[in-house]
């Protein structure tokens, strides 16, 4: 798969992801204006019924205290019935004085709106139309004249912190009042609350675009990693053939010089032709036995031992082995084993392993006058070994993928760093294995720094 099909890939899976969240967002805010309608529909419709439910309880009131204010005789006075018909006749002069005396009463009442109107009775009129209407969101009211005057309000009333106010006058036929006075309420969480009454089908649509989008960069990063990967995998494959190629060609070119019966034994320089032949079997076996050991690493097969190792006595075996090796190069390892206390418990081989890798990446990793510095110290009961190079340095881009399997450092203008990408990767799980942790710091042009720290003891 190229990168450029990848890309393109990549394009319309986007374009097709946003054209899709796109309509369906626009669903949403469709049902969600729909359902803002019905909800201002319902409060409206609820306020007018509170005002005229308000005004016909006032009414009721009258009539029913001015009916109790008659007595029992006068009440049988309202009507006389013809026993010989058996039939009711209403009394219209004790009729016309009783309506007289409730509009009286009704003239004469307090305009003070306080008395007319109790706020636990309005209230609790306001909790029931509500609910009649399945209005159940919170809400804040007041009663306001229309010059901004309270009578009452909610505790939590305040207009500054809402946008949309509901209202309905109160007492709108009545003569009386030399002001309006109005029911205002509104909702402090109004939106949230609507959108969370949307259907499900709403609310299960804006969970699966974020699903959607969850799931198409997930599968974007995938997508790339494995191409990465992909593309690292061929890069050690290649690697791989080079660096097996190179010593079977040697051995094969040795061999034939054996075999050459053109040239006398006497010439044949027998131990010259063995010493190479035997350097690149080594040399043969070392990289089959770095990718074998990578593979069962990654298994888990590999039963480490648990010996314990002197620290800086392994690290003087290593330098002397490295310091012909350096010397040939013109640089020089320089070393400072300060640590007092030593000693850890793992497998010596692997350890060992751990800082040939080092070594030799900063060998293979520096031009001229190179200067290897190999540091032990102890710090909260733990050992640190450093390992410090002035080579070509690494940047920060590539620091962060460095200990990954297969990925091997842009060597700028030196073509003659080979390897398979293997190295660091080994390394860092190992110093895992062993319960320790490895840093590198690096910079281009300056060195390189690993920083290894080991528990010590047992």
């Amino acid at each position: 798969m190229s990168k450029k099909f990848i890309w393109i890939l990549s394009i319309l899976m986007t374009v097709t992801m946003f054209w899709f969240i796109y309509i369906q967002i626009k669903w949403i805010d469709g049902a969600m204006e729909v359902r803002e309608r019905q909800f201002v529909s319902l409060v409206n419709t609820s306020l007018r019924i509170i005002a005229n439910e308000i005004v016909e309880k006032e009414v009721v009131s009258h009539v029913t205290s001015e009916a109790f204010s008659f007595d029992v005789d006068s009440l049988k006075d309202l009507t006389h019935t013809d026993n010989k018909n058996d039939k009711h006749y209403y009394d219209i002069d004790n009729n016309t004085v009783f309506i007289e005396n409730v509009v009286n009463e009704i003239v004469r009442r307090k305009i003070n709106i306080k008395d007319r109107l109790d706020k636990e009775i309005l209230e609790k009129k306001i909790e029931t139309v509500f609910k009649r209407h399945n209005v159940n969101f919170d809400y804040e009211f007041a009663v306001i004249t229309e010059n901004g005057n309270f009578h009452f309000k909610s505790i939590n009333f305040n207009l500054d912190k809402t946008d949309e106010v509901f209202e309905v006058e109160l007492y709108p036929n009545d003569l009386l009042y030399k002001e309006k006075h109005y029911l205002k309420v509104y909702f402090p969480h109004e939106k949230e609350d609507i959108f969370f009454t949307l259907p499900k089908v709403a609310l299960s649509t804006l969970f699966l675009i974020m699903a959607i989008m969850t799931i198409f960069f997930i599968t974007i990063h995938i997508i790339m990693r494995q191409k990465k990967l992909s593309e690292m995998k061929n890069d050690f494959i290649n690697n791989l053939t080079h660096e097996l190629k190179t010593p079977i060609s040697t051995i094969s070119l040795a061999s034939q010089m054996l075999k050459d019966e053109g040239i006398p034994a006497a010439e044949k320089d027998y131990k010259l032709i063995s010493h190479i032949i035997d350097d690149e079997t080594k040399r043969l076996g070392f990289q089959v036995e770095k990718i074998l050991q990578m593979a069962i690493l990654e298994k888990g097969y590999v039963k480490f031992k648990e010996d314990e190792i002197n620290i800086n006595s392994l690290l003087n075996t290593i330098i002397n082995s490295y310091s012909i090796k350096i010397q040939q190069k013109g640089g020089r390892i320089e070393k400072q084993l300060d640590a007092q206390e030593d000693i850890i418990i793992g497998d010596e081989l692997h350890i060992t392993n751990v800082f040939y890798n080092l070594i030799d990446n900063a060998i293979k990793y520096s031009e001229e006058d190179l200067v290897i510095k190999i540091k032990t110290l102890n710090k909260d009961n733990k050992i640190i070994i450093s390992v410090q190079d002035n080579g070509i340095g690494i940047g920060k881009e590539d620091q962060k993928r460095v200990f990954n399997k297969f990925y091997r450092v842009s060597t700028g203008d030196i073509h003659n760093v080979k390897g398979f990408g293997l190295g660091l990767s080994y390394v860092k799980r190992i110093i895992e294995v062993h319960k320790g942790k490895i840093e590198i710091n690096s910079q281009l042009d300056k060195g390189t720094t690993f920083e290894i720290k080991l528990v010590v003891g047992s």
